[in-house]
């Protein structure tokens, strides 16, 4: 039954009602009368009430915790970008940040990334676990970093593999075609380590870098849609929008691929190689003959980007290092303490609820070319062609930590 039917048999039962319970004369007291409708009407729903948004069940629902004002979700602000204090705004420290400005802002997101002394960090990336605020502001923030810093090596990787980005090989591809790809060796020396890298995969994961206006012209086809961060044409709708035909999809992706490649590949270029390598040691047992710490450094297998330790003199390495599946022993430090103070710092350095000390260590590196991945090999190595990145060191010392932010610096060794 229509709503306006509906207000009209909904008036006679009230009004009706209201003859039945009282001796006034409703045909007779026009003014009664009319006032009665009018409230009656006030009570009902008209029928230009707007109508109630459907559910979409494959969106996140909000979070119901109230946010503080100056506290906005990362990837809400116009356009897909962040405000300038953001991150001055959360209630906890988040470290250093380096603001990486892209070379055409119409297109591509600033990229803010985990740093050290100015040059972005890899490896192990803060996980804020002591952070004592509310859950959603700090997963708002560690997303975007997250995504950021993923991003910004993604880039660095393309300009290491930009010969292999070309017009052939990303025009070769179909949306539901086998890609080009190639193969390639990480360290002229090696034998067997071979990457196998594909460009279209390459180029289709940094979709994640664009502002959100310039995602809607590939990736939407309804009046609003939303790109979470770390977005990749895998899931939200993929290239042409929600249920594009093949047509459709094939054209965003030619679309795509012929506008932005260019862009990005001009963008990777423009940034430097130089990474700060962190990563964590356990302390150890005191040697109390020699007085001191014995290290033996591990290169960070933790984080986002599973990166692979290949300096390109096979005789200079400070890690451990594979060559032709041997294992080649890095350097050790040993670092004299006397017991007084070696006692201390186990017990500034402890985990919680552990047994065990923790140091954090850094050293400044270079990416140099791809690599094979070496752990997880889903989504975070085919966003970037399937590989990982290949670094070395090239600082003259080892420094080392009691926190992930890298702020309370213990000691430094160097490099032999």
């Amino acid at each position: 039954m229509k709503a306006s039917s509906l207000r009209q048999l909904a008036i006679f039962i009230v009004l009706s009602g209201f003859s039945s319970l009282s001796t006034a004369d409703l045909f007779g007291d026009l003014k009664n009368a009319s006032d009665l409708i009018k409230r009656a009407g006030e009570m009902l729903p008209t029928s230009r009430a707007a109508p109630r948004e459907p559910s979409r069940p494959n969106q996140e629902q909000p979070d119901a915790t109230p946010r503080k004002e100056e506290v906005l979700p990362a990837n809400s602000h116009e356009g897909g970008d962040i405000s300038s204090n953001y991150f001055d705004s959360l209630g906890f420290d988040v470290g250093e940040i380096a603001t990486i400005e892209p070379l055409d802002k119409t297109t591509f997101k600033t990229l803010y990334v985990p740093s050290y002394k100015g040059i972005p960090r890899i490896g192990l990336m803060p996980k804020y676990s002591q952070v004592n605020v509310a859950r959603h502001i700090k997963d708002d923030a560690t997303k975007r970093l997250r995504n950021d810093m993923w991003i910004y090596h993604s880039l660095r990787l393309l300009a290491v593999m930009d010969e292999h980005v070309t017009d052939e090989a990303l025009e070769a591809v179909a949306v539901s075609a086998k890609p080009y790809s190639v193969r390639g060796k990480t360290r002229s020396f090696e034998k067997y380590a071979l990457f196998n890298y594909t460009p279209s995969y390459h180029i289709a994961g940094l979709v994640s870098t664009m502002l959100s206006k310039t995602l809607d012209l590939y990736f939407c086809n309804t009046n609003k849609c939303s790109y979470p961060n770390g977005f990749n044409p895998s899931n939200g709708g993929g290239w042409g929008g929600i249920n594009a035909n093949e047509f459709k999809a094939r054209r965003a992706y030619n679309d795509y691929m012929k506008t932005e490649t260019p862009k990005l590949k001009a963008w990777a270029k423009s940034l430097s190689p130089d990474v700060y390598i962190v990563g964590r040691i356990q302390l150890g047992n005191y040697d109390f003959k020699k007085k001191g710490f014995s290290l033996q450094l591990v290169f960070p297998k933790e984080g986002l980007l599973n990166p692979r330790y290949a300096p390109r003199n096979r005789e200079e390495r400070v890690f451990g290092d594979f060559i032709d599946g041997k294992l080649v022993a890095g350097q050790s430090f040993f670092i004299s303490l006397d017991a007084e103070k070696a006692e201390a710092l186990q017990h500034k350095t402890k985990i919680a609820n552990a047994s065990m000390s923790m140091l954090y260590f850094t050293v400044k590196g270079q990416v140099h070319n791809a690599a094979a991945p070496t752990g997880n090999r889903g989504r975070s190595n085919r966003v970037r062609g399937g590989v990982a990145l290949a670094l070395e060191v090239t600082g003259s010392t080892v420094e080392f930590f009691s926190d992930e932010l890298l702020t309370n610096k213990i000691f430094e060794a160097a490099i032999k």
